[in-house]
């Protein structure tokens, strides 16, 4: 397996456009904690027969961001994409993952994950398509933006294209402020309101930087995150 990681990247421009091998497996780390300039992501990505992809995802950072990546998998292929975002101040941050499935038994996940504060903006998109012939292919998509003020605004927006009878389909999007029995629970427990509010920001965004491979960018943004509480 072969680790590529891009950490706290310099450029205004990344681009992702990559061949996954056949029967090969990579893994892609994307980290900007710090980062304050704004980031546009694209990339077309062609994973061949058997081959394997992984990317997480980790913006905490003050920034704007576009991300634009088209992904087609071939037989037996897999795709997991996994994100987690935080959104403060005035920030745009927008997501946006294709994936075409034209293999069979190709698979591919989609996970994403936000939360915005202040008066900022996310946008989750992004759309699986089954083509014809990629029987017995799975794919799911998932995305939860959780806003901790009333002047932020989230977007989440999954879709299916589905050509092919013989496949496993679905996805999940969930958009709003935190539920007021989460925060009673932990108001319950002795916590003020902001801490309890940035208690759960740390839940839903930890298990994505706890996937991150590089040990030493794994650390740092776990730390960053539990500063915030």
């Amino acid at each position: 397996m072969k680790t590529v990681t891009y950490r706290e990247y310099p450029g205004a421009d990344l681009d992702l456009s990559l061949t996954v091998p056949k029967d090969g497996e990579l893994v892609v780390d994307i980290t900007d904690l710090w980062r304050i300039k704004p980031l546009k992501v694209t990339g077309n990505i062609d994973i061949q027969d058997g081959g394997k992809l992984t990317i997480v995802q980790v913006d905490f950072g003050n920034f704007d961001i576009d991300l634009d990546v088209r992904v087609t998998l071939k037989e037996k292929s897999e795709f997991y994409y996994h994100l987690a975002a935080l959104a403060t101040a005035t920030d745009r941050k927008i997501y946006t993952a294709d994936v075409v499935h034209v293999g069979k038994e190709s698979k591919s996940r989609t996970s994403m994950f936000g939360v915005c504060m202040d008066e900022s903006h996310m946008e989750f998109l992004g759309s699986s398509d089954i083509k014809r012939g990629a029987a017995k292919t799975w794919t799911r998509q998932e995305g939860k933006i959780v806003n901790l003020s009333s002047k932020a605004k989230g977007v989440v927006s999954p879709a299916l294209l589905i050509g092919e009878e013989d496949v496993f389909a679905s996805h999940g999007a969930t958009m709003g402020s935190v539920p007021d029995d989460d925060i009673f629970y932990l108001m319950s427990r002795g916590l003020d309101l902001d801490t309890a509010k940035r208690l759960i920001m740390v839940g839903y965004l930890k298990p994505v930087a706890l996937m991150l491979e590089n040990p030493k960018v794994k650390d740092e943004a776990i730390g960053l995150l539990e500063k915030e509480i």
